[in-house]
């Protein structure tokens, strides 16, 4: 769900050398922790228009999709952690995309027979978003098969 395409972004270097590096901890969504930093650390804004084209493939997804489905939990929990005014900012944006990420994972884990760690991100979306939200609003079937 990293919207942003990379070759797309256009950043002045002070933000990129005040915001740190890619963190490799967090393949395959550095970018996606990346833009996070810089968008916590500075006010950005958006051109809502198609700039580059890209094509989209099984590789884009690194092929693990529980591994890139982590990440991205782990990477907004971290800067959510790093940047507090940003839940302010958000407010229950940020509650809805992580329990959205969490109800992917659990459906992922779910497709694969591992009941505990399916259940254990049913149980964190819940926490943050209560039953009902979690299961109107969650993630497709389709959008979890290869």
């Amino acid at each position: 769900d990293n919207f942003i395409a990379t070759s797309s972004v256009m950043v002045r270097k002070e933000y990129f050398l005040n915001t740190g590096k890619f963190d490799p901890s967090v393949v395959p969504s550095e970018d996606y922790d990346r833009w996070l930093r810089i968008a916590a650390a500075y006010e950005i804004d958006f051109i809502d228009a198609p700039l580059v084209k890209f094509r989209d493939h099984i590789a884009c997804f690194a092929g693990n999709k529980i591994v890139t489905v982590t990440h991205i939990i782990d990477v907004l929990n971290r800067i959510l952690s790093e940047y507090p005014h940003l839940r302010g900012i958000l407010g229950k944006d940020a509650d809805r995309r992580l329990s959205f990420f969490y109800v992917m994972l659990g459906k992922i884990y779910l497709s694969k027979m591992l009941f505990k760690e399916a259940f254990h991100n049913f149980y964190a979306a819940f926490r943050l978003k209560g039953p009902v939200s979690c299961l109107k609003r969650g993630v497709k079937d389709d959008e979890i098969k290869r």
